[in-house]
């Protein structure tokens, strides 16, 4: 994955749809939330039924099967293990990430566990970048169909790298206002 280098016009242009005029302005464009993925849970049973998703290291027990039906978001469906039982999972649109995991392959993925006919399910899953992995990832507020989060989240470190300087400018300027 490549590192994003600069702030570019196009992003800065759906970025003013939720707020932010200028580079310096992501700087003070706090996260919503922050997702901890430096320690996955040890088993499915221990998060059964919570109300949060919860991160998990699986390992992929079938092939995953996409399913299409005109009018509706793709589907794919898979058979995870956490080492000690195997949970049925599907998930709803972005099926080229999900697809592209193999039958054996251990991935990172965050979801709700539930029982559904006597079989654990994960509802609702993600599956986490292997970048982000190990960290604790700050979330930040983006605008459907208009700027995705992660994308506000990838400028936002470019602005950290290259205009810190300004906003401790404007911070400055505005305390001694």
């Amino acid at each position: 994955m490549s590192e994003t280098t600069a702030i570019t016009q196009q992003f800065m242009t759906k970025a003013a749809k939720i707020g932010i005029e200028e580079p310096v302005d992501l700087i003070f464009h706090l996260p919503t939330k922050y997702n901890d993925y430096r320690t996955p849970q040890a088993n499915f049973r221990s998060c059964l039924d919570q109300p949060d998703s919860y991160f998990f290291k699986v390992k992929v027990m079938s092939k995953p099967v996409v399913s299409v039906e005109r009018g509706r978001p793709s589907r794919t469906s898979l058979l995870v293990t956490d080492g000690r039982e195997t949970a049925s999972l599907s998930a709803f649109g972005n099926d080229f990430a999900w697809k592209s995991l193999n039958k054996g392959q251990y991935a990172y993925i965050t979801g709700k566990v539930t029982m559904f006919r006597e079989n654990l399910q994960i509802k609702s899953p993600d599956l986490i970048p292997a970048t982000q992995v190990g960290r604790i990832v700050p979330v930040y507020r983006g605008k459907e169909k208009v700027v995705a989060p992660a994308t506000v989240s990838k400028y936002v470190a470019v602005a950290l790298r290259e205009h810190m300087e300004e906003a401790v400018v404007k911070i400055t300027s505005f305390v001694q206002a």
